[in-house]
């Protein structure tokens, strides 16, 4: 039987940028963890990825299919594909543009971090909910099409705060809304989350908000943020912590080249994410 949610299902990806030193990159193509090696092809550099030899013919189809798509090449001799440049940049582009969108995203600033929700997890669907925090977000059709998103397999808690107006948030069994601040949710001692989506506005301080999620929230996940009006030392800072574990993206102003209207950070810890066993007991995903 066809998969009914094709994209969701095998287009999940993680994507980690190297540290100062490395000689390659991880990236992680439909459950399958793929190393971008250094390789030399008739006396020029290049990128290789190699295929594993255990993988099934679903899975050589869905990797096959996105390396074809940013350039690659098949090289019979190396036994994987070519490129000519890094191409986990190219990659992370073709995943958010192959993501389906909720109409609720449509004309949403926020779209690429719902995409986020999506598409950055590489947590198969048969796992179990993937437990999502929205820190900050008072938005409800934000929070409609993150859980359009996720289906079935998502759990979102959304932080409220009484004197911030927000619009009306969907009823859903799905949705857990938190009568308080990120702060007051710290406080107490939250079940852990996959994942933490937050949205940052002027005013707030980003770097100390990533601390509180990666430290006390997300020990085990990964933490996503969008953070608009950011100052160029802020943005310094947090490009800083994306190097070291996880990835950046600058957003422009249509029109405007020059103007950074926002910055999308993810960040994830090597080892994947912690879960609860049929005991209760947390264990560590292999």
């Amino acid at each position: 039987m066809a998969n009914p949610h094709p994209r969701r299902a095998r287009w999940r990806t993680t994507f980690r940028l190297p540290a100062v030193g490395r000689r390659s990159n991880e990236i992680m193509i439909g459950g399958r963890r793929l190393r971008v090696e250094h390789a030399s092809v008739l006396g020029k550099r290049k990128r290789l990825i190699r295929l594993p030899d255990n993988m099934s013919t679903e899975e050589l189809h869905v990797v096959k299919t996105m390396l074809v798509a940013v350039g690659g090449r098949w090289s019979s001799w190396r036994k994987g594909f070519v490129f000519d440049n890094d191409p986990t940049a190219a990659i992370l582009q073709a995943m958010v543009g192959a993501l389906p969108v909720s109409p609720h995203a449509r004309g949403c600033q926020d779209h690429l971090a719902l995409a986020a929700v999506a598409g950055y997890s590489s947590i198969p669907v048969t796992e179990g909910p993937l437990r999502v925090l929205m820190a900050e977000i008072d938005d409800g059709a934000l929070v409609r099409a993150a859980l359009d998103l996720g289906g079935e397999h998502i759990r979102v808690t959304t932080t409220a705060p009484k004197h911030r107006p927000r619009s009306a948030m969907p009823a859903d069994p799905r949705l857990r809304v938190f009568p308080g601040t990120l702060t007051a949710l710290l406080g107490t001692r939250p079940a852990p989350f996959d994942e933490a989506l937050a949205l940052v506005k002027h005013g707030v301080s980003s770097t100390d908000l990533v601390r509180q999620l990666w430290e006390h929230v997300v020990p085990g996940g990964r933490v996503i943020m969008l953070v608009l009006d950011v100052a160029d030392a802020e943005r310094r800072e947090l490009y800083a912590m994306a190097a070291r574990y996880g990835a950046h993206r600058a957003l422009r102003s249509k029109g405007n080249s020059t103007s950074l209207r926002a910055v999308v950070v993810w960040m994830v810890r090597p080892g994947g994410r912690a879960r609860h066993t049929a005991s209760g007991r947390k264990g560590n995903r292999g």
